[in-house]
């Protein structure tokens, strides 16, 4: 009988893989877009366009930096691209939508490695695999080049700020904080998908971008590579032994199936901060001691203000007053208004996740206390503000207070609206009262406001102060061109906002047949007008061609002078 020669309708495929950097770690092997179904007789018919007939090959996992294996497929005869001369370029961006390839996945620390390698004829233009033909792919791997469009290489890296703000290894609320999902390097042509789920704690109390995650949901990530920031928020009412331990993974996968998970979680606790010493209103000596509570601490060794934390059974908090003082209870705000105890014990159960108590101090016998500010700029002509702070007194009747001053030329301004000069007395509240001065020299200036109440008591403070002189500026504004013979604007601009006076103004100008008029009056070099502070137009007028410099020369009343520079080109 003759031979009879059999041949197979399927191609084969052998690949041998070498990694030749130490640190990249082989993943995973899969032949994809490979054809469901062939027709055997007529070998020549058209590939299909239609996704559905194409399917993907078992994932086959790797591990070490080499491996070897074979696969078997139907023909797929996606044709030639002539275009394609150098084998970097038979990639994705290149290859037809269906043509059969293997996807290599390798690790190089967090990075994250995709290789495409296209099957075919040859390996640059060619993607027809045929029936009864053995494809030997021997693959080097050499590196994890982001040049090379057959590669893809990522990292993901998940974080949120909760860890960047706890209080003794405890979180507590903030509604402003962030969850971050960094793509680092470019996951191209592949696309990262994100999804967070909850594995510990109350998932309807735990919200991304203000809507509660419940049973999961998933995570949009437009920033490919680059940061997606999502805001996070966990409050369930309060934090309770049960809910407090939160906990949630981020899962973060590529188009090809290839997962990365992260876990994520927190510790939280109610907040309870005691100040000792309001803003509003002053408080007395004395200090807080907590039992009960899961963590507590100082905040400030200047205010001894102290921060706890607990969860719904709450903690115990006992004041006590120091030596000279006594206890006058517990507030709710800043001003003592709310009381919401008198005893030295008080026990706190939260009912929000972040509270302020406020336990108040009073002195047993209230001494004088004044405080004397002075202005943050003294200025010679220019009225300002000292500010007299009267506190601490037992006196109900309004404290004698006497000014006096280095300068006698100085004129005070009281709150009642008197005007006054150095030596004068006037009778003033506890609170705070603003003095206007008006100082009259430049130099130093010594304030001295001695204060008596009604039981005796006295004190006396003292500020000082350099008085400097006003500040003025002044800009020229010229034509850069003019026509000789013609009138070409000059526009002087003085400005100040310390300086109500007048100002004497003369020029110098380079060019001698140039006239400068101001209000229809020419105004010869070095002759003086006197002017006020804004914008003030000169006219000048040159009979000759060339160049002419301007120098302007304002001085105001204390002497002090400043120039102001133009230049015309008469044409």
């Amino acid at each position: 009988l003759p031979a009879v020669e059999v041949q197979r309708a399927v191609a084969k495929v052998s690949y041998n893989i070498s990694v030749k950097p130490a640190d990249i770690e082989l993943q995973s092997v899969q032949l994809l877009s490979v054809p469901r179904a062939v027709s055997v007789f007529d070998v020549a018919v058209s590939p299909s366009d239609d996704p559905d007939d194409y399917t993907d090959c078992p994932e086959t996992a790797l591990s070490g930096r080499s491996a070897a294996g074979t696969s078997y497929l139907l023909p797929n005869m996606q044709g030639r691209v002539p275009l394609i001369t150098d084998q970097r370029q038979k990639n994705r961006d290149n290859a037809p939508s269906r043509a059969s390839y293997l996807l290599i996945r390798a690790v190089r620390g967090t990075k994250i490695l995709a290789y495409y390698v296209y099957l075919g004829e040859n390996n640059t233009s060619d993607f027809n695999v045929r029936a009864n033909v053995h494809y030997r792919l021997d693959i080097s791997i050499l590196g994890d080049s982001e040049v090379d469009t057959r590669i893809s290489s990522y990292a993901v890296n998940v974080h949120d700020t909760y860890g960047e703000n706890t209080v003794g290894g405890y979180c507590t609320y903030n509604p402003l904080q962030m969850l971050a999902v960094e793509i680092d390097g470019n996951p191209a042509p592949l696309t990262l998908r994100g999804r967070i789920a909850m594995v510990q704690g109350d998932a309807g109390a735990f919200c991304v971008n203000g809507v509660a995650i419940n049973g999961g949901c998933d995570l949009t990530l437009p920033e490919q590579p680059g940061p997606n920031v999502f805001g996070v928020n966990y409050k369930p009412g309060i934090y309770t032994a049960a809910n407090s331990q939160m906990a949630y993974t981020v899962t973060v996968g590529d188009d090809t199936g290839f997962t990365q998970a992260f876990d994520i979680e927190h510790r939280f606790a109610n907040r309870l901060n005691v100040y000792l010493h309001s803003t509003a209103v002053g408080n007395g000596k004395g200090s807080v001691t907590v039992a009960g509570g899961l963590y507590d601490a100082e905040t400030s060794s200047l205010t001894h203000d102290r921060v706890v934390l607990c969860h719904e059974t709450g903690c115990t908090l006992t004041a006590l007053p120091a030596e000279g003082y006594r206890f006058d209870g517990w507030y709710a705000s800043s001003d003592y208004k709310t009381q919401l105890s008198s005893s030295l014990s008080y026990r706190y159960t939260p009912a929000v996740t972040d509270a302020s108590i406020f336990p108040k101090f009073t002195a047993n016998a209230l001494p004088l206390e004044a405080e004397l500010t002075p202005p943050t700029d003294l200025v010679t002509g220019l009225s300002t503000k000292c500010t007299l702070t009267l506190s601490g007194t037992d006196s109900p009747d309004p404290m004698n207070v006497k000014i006096t001053c280095s300068d006698p030329q100085v004129v005070f301004t009281l709150p009642d609206g008197r005007r006054v000069t150095s030596g004068a007395t006037a009778s003033l509240l506890s609170g705070v009262h603003e003095i206007a001065l008006t100082p009259r020299a430049m130099g130093g200036l010594t304030v001295t406001i001695q204060v008596t109440d009604c039981l005796g008591q006295r004190v006396e403070r003292t500020c000082y102060k350099e008085v400097r002189y006003p500040k003025s500026s002044a800009f020229l504004r010229t034509m850069s061109t003019a026509t000789v013979y013609s009138d070409s604007p000059l526009t002087l601009r003085i400005s100040t906002t310390e300086y109500d006076g007048s100002y004497s103004v003369s020029y110098n100008s380079s060019g001698q047949a140039c006239q400068i008029s101001y209000g229809n009056t020419v105004i010869y070099p070095d002759e003086h007008v006197t002017l006020q502070a804004g914008s003030h137009t000169f006219t000048a007028t040159s009979y000759n061609a060339g160049n002419t410099n301007f120098t302007f020369t304002v001085t105001d009343s204390y002497g002090q002078s400043m120039t102001a520079r133009g230049m015309i080109t008469w044409k």
